[in-house]
């Protein structure tokens, strides 16, 4: 039972020198908005959001029956769609 805990502290211990050493952490992974961000930044309803969603040039990420948006990826997609008419 103590080699089994130790592995996983150790294993542990090995993630966070890589995450360290790369440098990557919590702080540098993009941020995903969910459907109530969008629904406030766009002053929409949720429906409508929904709506939003089912277009393939939206960006989204299923996660089981929920969805998240990628930040960066849908500010360009505001950006990219400035003056035209999104039809819903």
């Amino acid at each position: 039972m103590r080699a089994v805990i130790y592995a996983k502290i150790n294993m542990k211990g090995i993630v966070s020198q890589h995450i360290m050493q790369k440098g990557t952490n919590m702080d540098d992974m993009e941020k995903l908005l969910t459907i109530k961000d969008v629904q406030e930044h766009l002053q929409l309803g949720r429906n409508r959001v929904y709506q939003l969603i089912k277009i393939d040039s939206f960006p989204k990420i299923k996660i089981g029956n929920t969805y998240r948006i990628p930040k960066r990826e849908y500010l360009e997609w505001v950006q990219n769609n400035i003056g035209k008419t999104v039809f819903l």
